[in-house]
Order: structure tokens, then sequence, then C-alpha cells
């Protein structure tokens, strides 16, 4: 069977994609991982004769997983043509094999939480005549982490600050935080990236020759990329016609505590001379929930302008599975909801097939 006969006509009209800069505004349940996968297995397929590798970024290890089995069904010989990873692994290869720039060793260690606060506090009780402004060393380190994950500059950290003295002291916690990691040749998740992006902008050599390797960049789930990640990708393809395909969604971000941010998607246009194909179909879904998730979500002021609403491609059920139940408090709501559950157990249904989600 073909590689894009299961595919819809915008699905096929994405994976057929070759070259230049393209962004898939993928709805949820619309087939993203089955166009992204069809599309890199026919690059694969096409350049048999070629050396050319695809790089494809994801943001879970579980998510890498799948497109890789999903990819080797379709095409086993892209084991060795397409290197499928998240961007924090990704990032930490490229400094495992070019960290000496920065003076560290290929096998330094990633810390853990507690092995982080335990340098921040060395370094107060160290300064603690000059840096008197942080209450606790986990304050200090969440303002750090927020720091690193925007790819700040050493001489922007006291603008960020209305007191300029608490800027000046931030300013010398975070320099000496990154030295105290070169020193103890360690990383954590945000200075992998950070540090990542400085090294691939200040030694262009290194990201022109990853770009020799890897002529093909695609990025699953964009929306959720803190600038740290954005800033690596356009630190590996700069060019405005790059070959990057990026599949996301303005309206599915998940990660806007980690810095994601609905605006990210529209900075694309910004960088590269982009093509945009939308993926409105959902397969999810009954008819019902879409046309509710259709009338709420067109109220967000920061999606993507001229968003085509989701499309259900399930046959009408024939009933409304949406309740709405107001409550006049927090423990009349959970009254409610155990009689809801337990009106279903009593109709049959297994306590497996009921969840409860809450935002917070």
């Amino acid at each position: 069977m073909n590689l894009l006969d299961r595919l819809n006509a915008n699905q096929r009209t994405a994976a057929e994609w070759d070259v230049g800069p393209l962004l898939v505004l993928a709805g949820p349940g619309s087939g993203k991982t089955a166009t992204l996968t069809a599309r890199v297995a026919r690059l694969i397929e096409q350049g048999s004769d070629e050396s050319f590798r695809i790089l494809c970024l994801t943001f879970t290890r579980k998510a890498a997983a799948e497109m890789r089995e999903r990819l080797l069904k379709l095409t086993p010989d892209a084991k060795d043509r397409v290197l499928l990873t998240t961007f924090h692994s990704f990032a930490t290869d490229i400094l495992r094999q070019h960290g000496s720039h920065f003076g560290l060793s290929p096998d330094f260690e990633i810390l853990e939480e507690t092995e982080r606060v335990r340098i921040i506090k060395s370094i107060l009780e160290k300064g603690s005549d000059e840096l008197t402004k942080f209450v606790s060393a986990e304050k200090a380190l969440t303002a750090i982490d927020f720091l690193l994950r925007n790819v700040t500059s050493d001489a922007k950290v006291p603008s960020l600050l209305k007191d300029s003295e608490t800027g000046e002291q931030l300013q010398t916690l975070f320099v000496r935080y990154k030295e105290k990691l070169k020193e103890l040749n360690c990383m954590d998740y945000g200075s992998i990236l950070y540090f990542c992006e400085e090294l691939l902008r200040e030694r262009p050599r290194v990201s022109k020759q990853l770009r020799t390797v890897y002529r093909y960049i695609c990025v699953d789930e964009f929306q959720d990329t803190n600038v740290a990640q954005y800033l690596v990708l356009r630190a590996l393809a700069p060019d405005k016609d790059a070959n990057v395909f990026i599949v996301g969604d303005d309206d599915q971000v998940i990660y806007q505590w980690n810095g994601a941010s609905p605006t990210r998607v529209r900075e694309l246009e910004q960088h590269y001379d982009l093509t945009t194909i939308q993926l409105p179909e959902n397969y999810r879904c009954p008819p019902e929930v879409v046309a509710l998730a259709n009338a709420l979500i067109v109220h967000n002021g920061e999606r993507s302008p001229d968003k085509k609403p989701l499309l259900s491609m399930k046959a009408d059920s024939g009933r409304n599975p949406i309740e709405l139940l107001p409550f006049e408090d927090d423990q009349k709501e959970a009254q409610g909801i155990a009689e809801s559950v337990a009106a279903r157990l009593q109709s049959g249904a297994r306590p497996s097939d009921i969840v409860v989600l809450a935002r917070a």
C-alpha cells in the first residue's frame, strides 16, 4: 500500500511537502502523527540513494518512541536515517560532543533538583554579604529557571526587575550559578538548552555541520516550545527558506508554566517564508463535543487568524454526551460527581471506565 493512501486530502498535501518551511496547524485527533511519519517515510524512500538524515524533535520520550515505532513499520530503512528524539536529549548530545568550548567534559552529569538547591545554597552562603535579597534557595532557583528558559543574557538581567539592587544581585547569582555548573562538570535541564543555544549561536561551524547532516528538521507539538527550544531550532535552521516541517496548534498550549505561549506559532512567520496547511478534521470526538469545542475556542483572542473550525469525522450519536451541572460550592460539587459516578456504575459501567479530570 502506498504510504499516502490512508491520508485525507489535507494530510496528503502536508505529507507530500518537499522543501521549504511548512507549518501544519493540526487540531486534536487530526492524524498529525500519521501525517508527519508518512512524510518522513516518503522522504526516506525517495532518497534511498542519498545519505542525508532527518531530525525529528518532540517533547517527551514517549512521543518519540511512538513515532519511531510507527515510522519503522512504514519503512524499516528509517532506523539509520532518522533521529527521533526530544529537545533535551538532542541538546545533551550536542554538548557532550562540543561542550569542551565551554570547559565541559563529555561525561558531565545532569543534576537532580536537590543538588541544584544545594548549589544555590552554597553560593548564597559564600556571598552572604552581597547576596542579601534572596529569602530562600528555592525561590532563587525559580528566578534562575526563568532566566535559563528565556535565554536571558547576563547584561539584561538587572533590567528585568524594578529594584535595581535586586536585579544586580540576581545577575551576580545567575553568573555564579552557571560558572559553578561548569566547574562541577554538571548541567541541569534548563542549562542544557541554554548552553546548547549559546554554542550553536557562537560556534556557527557546529550548526553548519548539523545542517549538512540533517537536511530536514521536523518538530512536533511546536506550540509547547519555550524560548530556549525555539532559539535552538532557529540556530539549527536560520535561513528563511529552511527545510523545517512544524506541526502545532495554538489552541492546545499545555506547558505555559514552562514558557510555552500561543504567540510562538505566529513568531514563525517573522523568521521563515512560511506556508501553512490546516488539518481541521477530528477523528477522535463525536460531533456534539466538536461543536461545543468550536463554540468555546472561537473566543480565544490569541489563536491564529483564519483558523478553520474543527470538523468531526465521526457519525452523529443521536444523543448529547455533554451535561452541564452547576453547584453552589465545592462540597456539593463533590457530592454531585459522586452521585453521577454511582449512577453510571449502577447502569453497568466499570470503575475503570470512569475518569474525573480537574484543571488543577
